[in-house]
């Protein structure tokens, strides 16, 4: 067994002066439009924050509306303001309630933990410490992603994918994600296509692909999807990718690109894009090429 470290979370910063940090960080993030998620009461500390970030070639827009225990309503409302303001960075200032918006804000966070899951689980670096969170992490997403989306006040399944998450994020640090997340970057980068989102688009196709390298682990994820298991290990991991797709469709998500203003013609590129993304292209459990690429990115363009 490999030695591995756990480093989580992937940055943290306390004390006096850390908002100066924040905005240091923000900057650096290849200035992009950040929508600044608040309360009434931190008006001024928003502001000065957002002038910083202006001052620095931010486009910056601030909602303000976080005056009480999160409802619905107030989260849908904050969706609505955030997609006007056609955002690609959320920052969160304030407490619980505040920063539980903003991460729900930011995009299909249970695809996403979901998607964690599977490429840890699935990953060349793949270990035994982490096969366990993620094959666990993959359950409760089958059991109660699909729940969640449809009934939000569903408190086990909610509580049951706050689980999932903290599994897939207990993943990503020693073991990190695959050529999904590599083939999500120029969909997020260039057509502000929320990372999670982009990693649902991907999944099942990516995980077709991978699953002719190593179907025994493939097929693992599929029966931890409820897939009933076949005599051919390929076969039942190919029921999954099948089981992947319909559950994106049960959440809402319109599988095909061009409904999110992606072209066809924008393929190359998104091809060539990704290929750079080689810190996690290493962990793909199959080489993947840029044909590979063009040829998954086409799968993502089929009607509906």
């Amino acid at each position: 067994m490999r030695t591995i470290t756990f480093l989580q979370p992937n940055r943290l910063t306390i004390g006096f002066g850390c908002v100066a940090e924040c905005i240091s960080y923000v900057q650096g993030l290849n200035r992009p439009a950040v929508h600044i998620i608040s309360s009434p009461s931190l008006w001024t500390t928003m502001t000065e924050i957002g002038s910083s970030l202006i001052g620095s070639g931010c486009i910056v827009s601030i909602d303000a509306g976080i005056n009480a225990e999160p409802t619905i309503s107030m989260f849908e409302q904050a969706v609505a303001k955030a997609r006007d303001a056609k955002a690609a960075c959320v920052l969160g200032i304030g407490g619980g309630s505040v920063l539980d918006i903003a991460k729900l804000v930011a995009a299909s966070t249970g695809l996403d933990a979901l998607t964690h899951c599977i490429e840890a689980y699935t990953n060349k670096f793949a270990h035994p410490l982490v096969d366990v969170y993620a094959l666990q992490g993959i359950s409760l997403c089958h059991q109660f992603l699909a729940r969640a989306v449809r009934q939000p006040d569903d408190l086990e399944a909610r509580e049951g994918m706050s689980l999932a998450s903290l599994y897939g994020g207990l993943c990503l640090g020693p073991v990190n994600t695959a050529a999904v997340h590599a083939l999500a970057y120029p969909l997020g980068g260039e057509f502000h296509v929320p990372h999670g989102l982009s990693n649902a688009l991907l999944l099942s196709h990516v995980f077709r692909f991978n699953a002719q390298a190593t179907p025994d682990r493939h097929a693992a994820v599929a029966i931890a999807m409820g897939v009933r298991p076949s005599a051919d290990a390929l076969d039942t991991a190919y029921l999954g990718a099948d089981r992947l797709k319909q559950l994106a469709t049960d959440c809402g998500v319109l599988t095909d690109l061009s409904r999110y203003k992606v072209d066809l013609s924008a393929i190359p590129g998104m091809a060539k894009s990704a290929m750079t993304v080689t810190r996690l292209l290493k962990n793909n459990p199959r080489d993947i090429d840029e044909a590979a690429c063009l040829k998954i990115y086409s799968e993502c363009f089929q009607e509906q």
